[in-house]
C-alpha cells in the first residue's frame, strides 16, 4: 500500500507541470449547457513507451492557487476512475439519455 501511495504521489508530482498543457484544456463538453466557474484539463501522460495514463484535472472553484489538491483514484478490473468522477465526486454529473452535464452541489469542490 505504501508503494502504491508513493507511486501516485510521484506521478502527480513529476507529471504535474505537463498536466497544465494548453492544448489539453477543456472548454466545452457534449451536453454541457453551462460555462464552468473552474478550469479543467484532460489528456494523456506517457508512463513508458506505448503506455499512457489518462488524467482529468479540475481546479478548485475557490482559490485554485492556495486550495489543496485532491487525487481521486478508484476503479479496478472493468471499471475506470472516470466512473466516480462523472457520477460521484466530479464537479458535474453526466446523465441521460440524451447525455447532459449537470452541476453538482458538493462543498469540497469549492475548497480543493
Amino acid at each position: 500500500m505504501c508503494r502504491y501511495s508513493l507511486l501516485c504521489f510521484l506521478v502527480v508530482f513529476v507529471y504535474g507541470a505537463q498536466a497544465l498543457y494548453a492544448p489539453d484544456e477543456v472548454f466545452e463538453l457534449p451536453g454541457m449547457k453551462f460555462k464552468p466557474s473552474y478550469r479543467q484539463w484532460s489528456g494523456y501522460l506517457q508512463a513508458s513507451p506505448g503506455k499512457f495514463l489518462h488524467y482529468w484535472f479540475v481546479t478548485s472553484q475557490g482559490n485554485p492557487f492556495k486550495d489543496p489538491v485532491v487525487l481521486w483514484l478508484n476503479g479496478g478490473p472493468g471499471c475506470s476512475s472516470l466512473d466516480g468522477f462523472l457520477s460521484e465526486n466530479g464537479p458535474f454529473h453526466v446523465s441521460g439519455p440524451p447525455q447532459t452535464c449537470k452541476l453538482t452541489h458538493t462543498v469540497y469542490k469549492l475548497v480543493c
